[in-house]
């Protein structure tokens, strides 16, 4: 029976581990895939597993996994299961969206296994799926003329946008880093100068540094939500970001871009990026063994940079360091000519945080008239980055051949344990 999460092509198996039967593919206590898959792959094949190259694909995250009461990072996993099946490491895959996932490999070996093959590790850009139709409709299986063509809205670029606010940012699932901007906006009094949500409450962010009475009542706060959903988190999920995880099409269920007027009202994006570059379980599951913390290294982009990349705008990223280098590699442009962008070369998570909202601030002081004439001398850009993004066919995949080209120039901080 042909099955949608094992897939065999000659001596080739893709794994998609999305389809585990277990959801928690976080950092800590994660479902141990490997093993699960060890078991299915021997039931399913039928032959030795070392005939075979096996890629296991984690495209849609950037997760560093921990499984179990030990915390083992999945790396040493992998390895185990090679040595239950004799399998050369050089035969296995590992593939998600952490651009900096050799890093992390490369400490996490050199510490635990430093005399044996490594596997490979490849970077794919899945989130940028959903923003160019090319790579949404599977092109080129499907071309624009085809009837089942499906067309996605996105934001015309105008010189005449309101600009009523100085930014937005929108924030779901209350990460450290995210809790951290928070209590920053709040104590630069910039929360009433952007389209803004905070939509789950947390007391605590980076370094666990705690809001006060006041900014823990004031979340969460909310923008645009409609409460005839059960909660915000689906109204997210079915509505306002539906085409990236259910089927559209251009008749009964069309794209809709639910963004555009937060984008005609704003001048700039602060990005809250899902990944800052720092674990996000270290200061609340303590009761776990985090030694196995010290290779972390993570950066990962996602749909809250695409969608604005498709839709024109400017953008100030609260993400993991060198997040604008990876943009540039993949053939963007940022805003360095109008904004200092040195932010993103900054290691120390506070600091750089620091530089962010510093940005913004001074951004925030400038006249509405300064900020439009600075928003009409960015147009080539938001028109580049727009239509690079618009034309683009595949989803780039990157290798240790391009980490080799484009970390060149990078340093890594240790994490804090």
């Amino acid at each position: 029976m042909d099955r949608d999460d094992i897939i065999v092509d000659g001596n080739n198996i893709l794994i998609d581990i999305l389809y585990c039967p277990d959801g928690n593919l976080g950092e800590v206590d994660a479902f141990n895939w490997v093993k699960y898959y060890e078991h299915e792959l021997i039931n399913y094949i039928g032959r030795p597993l070392n005939e075979f190259n096996i890629e296991f694909n984690h495209k849609f995250e950037s997760n560093t996994m921990h499984f179990g009461d030990k915390n083992e990072i999945f790396f040493s996993h992998i390895h185990k299961f090679c040595d239950t099946h004799n399998i050369n490491p050089s035969n296995i895959t590992f593939t998600n969206a952490n651009f900096k996932i050799w890093e992390n490999y490369r400490l996490w070996k050199q510490a635990e296994r430093p005399d044996e093959e490594s596997i490979n590790l490849k970077c794919v850009f899945h989130m940028m799926n959903f923003y160019s139709e090319y790579t949404f409709n599977d092109y080129p299986d499907r071309q624009p003329e085809d009837s089942n063509w499906i067309f996605l809205e996105h934001t015309e670029i105008n010189p005449d946008r309101p600009m009523n606010y100085v930014y937005n940012c929108l924030n779901r699932v209350p990460r450290k880093h995210r809790i951290s901007l928070f209590k920053r906006l709040y104590e630069y009094d910039l929360l009433n100068k952007g389209i803004v949500s905070f939509n789950e409450p947390r007391d605590f962010g980076i370094n666990g540094e705690t809001l006060t009475e006041d900014q823990f009542n004031m979340l969460p706060l909310y923008y645009d939500y409609k409460e005839d959903y059960d909660n915000v988190n689906d109204w997210i999920l079915t509505k306002v970001n539906r085409h990236q995880y259910e089927n559209t099409d251009n008749i009964i269920d069309p794209h809709i871009n639910h963004f555009t007027d937060i984008i005609e009202n704003s001048f700039l994006t602060v990005v809250p990026e899902t990944e800052y570059g720092v674990p996000e379980s270290l200061s609340w599951e303590s009761y776990f063994d985090q030694s196995s913390y010290f290779c972390y290294q993570n950066g990962f982009i996602t749909e809250k940079t695409f969608r604005h990349i498709r839709d024109g705008h400017p953008m100030l990223w609260v993400s993991a360091p060198y997040t604008t280098d990876m943009l540039h590699y993949l053939g963007f442009k940022t805003f360095g000519n109008w904004f200092d962008e040195t932010y993103d070369h900054i290691l120390d998570p506070q600091l750089r945080l620091d530089a962010v909202v510093s940005e913004l601030h001074r951004i925030s002081a400038l006249s509405h008239t300064e900020r439009v004439q600075m928003y009409k001398e960015m147009i080539p850009t938001l028109q580049h980055n727009q239509q690079h993004l618009l034309n683009m066919k595949y989803v780039p995949t990157l290798t240790i051949d391009d980490w080799n080209k484009y970390s060149t120039n990078w340093q890594f901080r240790e994490v804090d344990i």
